[in-house]
């Protein structure tokens, strides 16, 4: 089966006993794969606000306002949410467009930084920033290709999106810098897609 295959079927076992016994562990897996990568990006943001805090203390401001009071509270009304036996089935879901959210907001205080005169997503911080995203998407989350593709395709839109409309450059930057976070996108994608098979 294809990569591209996957994206819009999900790999599944042919015996239908197997396909069961297999989603029991995937779901255990999974939720223990998930609260760990919900504590290290807890870790992250509050590492992030205090940096950023310590060294550009009054352009962080709004940031920090988006990530400890946006971000972080979503991240841990998540991790909450993985000792709720009866949202297990509908965590990975949960999880795929709690991503795309956190994304998008994490983009925009990014933005927030950059506007009030820190290092935000026209600097090397941005990239960087949209890559942990995306190696948190494909990889450290844990969610499967299905989900994480349609995340990382609406993320990665919003991230040039943010850039574009925000940013005065030339077209020559803007194709350089789109192309380098697609570039991001395929490594991650290709990573995600391993770690499933």
């Amino acid at each position: 089966m294809s990569a591209l295959s996957r994206v819009l079927k999900p790999l599944a076992f042919e015996e239908p006993e197997l396909e069961t016994r297999f989603a029991e562990h995937f779901v255990d897996s999974f939720v223990a794969q998930l609260r760990f990568a919900l504590l290290v990006g807890l870790a992250f943001m509050l590492g992030d606000a205090a940096i950023d805090f310590a060294f550009d203390q009054a352009p962080a401001f709004r940031a920090n306002m988006v990530r400890l009071f946006a971000v972080v509270p979503i991240v841990a009304i998540s991790f909450a949410l993985t000792f709720y036996a009866p949202f297990r089935p509908y965590l990975e879901r949960y999880c795929a467009a709690v991503s795309l959210v956190v994304a998008a907001l994490l983009f925009i205080a990014m933005r927030f930084l950059e506007i009030d005169g820190g290092l935000g997503l026209a600097s090397w911080v941005g990239p960087l920033n949209y890559a942990f995203m995306m190696i948190f998407v494909f990889v450290i989350i844990g969610i499967r290709l299905i989900y994480a593709l349609w995340v990382s395709v609406l993320a990665t839109a919003c991230f040039l999106a943010i850039v574009e409309l925000t940013l005065t450059q030339p077209v020559g930057r803007s194709i350089q810098g789109a192309y380098h976070i697609v570039t991001v996108l395929l490594l991650c994608a290709f990573l995600g897609d391993w770690r499933e098979l």
